[in-house]
């Protein structure tokens, strides 16, 4: 990843999975010396078009098979473990909480 002057990575945003995009100010970027790109968000919205065009894009890939959702399931048991796996980021994709009956091997 490049490096600002000062040696430190920029700031990457990713889009918004919150609902709103991610609120950096201008005194944070200068308390840190650093500088702000976006990842995904607008530039991907201008390659897909709308966003309808690119969920329908999406349903169709997904429907041919050549779209794998990335799930973490975990079994009901484990709803404490799944929370905080979402709020430390470590969980990758979508969370699913499992009732152990019906718990299917990953």
């Amino acid at each position: 990843m490049d490096r600002t002057r000062s040696g430190r990575p920029p700031f990457v945003l990713h889009g918004w999975a919150s609902g709103a995009a991610t609120r950096i100010t201008t005194d944070d970027i200068i308390a840190r010396a650093s500088t702000v790109t976006w990842a995904l968000g607008p530039q991907l919205l201008r390659r897909a078009g709308t966003m309808h065009e690119l969920q329908a894009r999406a349903i169709r890939a997904a429907a041919d098979g050549a779209l794998t959702p990335l799930i973490t399931r975990y079994p009901l048991s484990r709803a404490e473990d799944a929370h905080a796996d979402l709020e430390n980021r470590r969980a990758i994709g979508k969370v699913i909480l499992v009732p152990q009956p019906c718990l299917r091997a990953q």
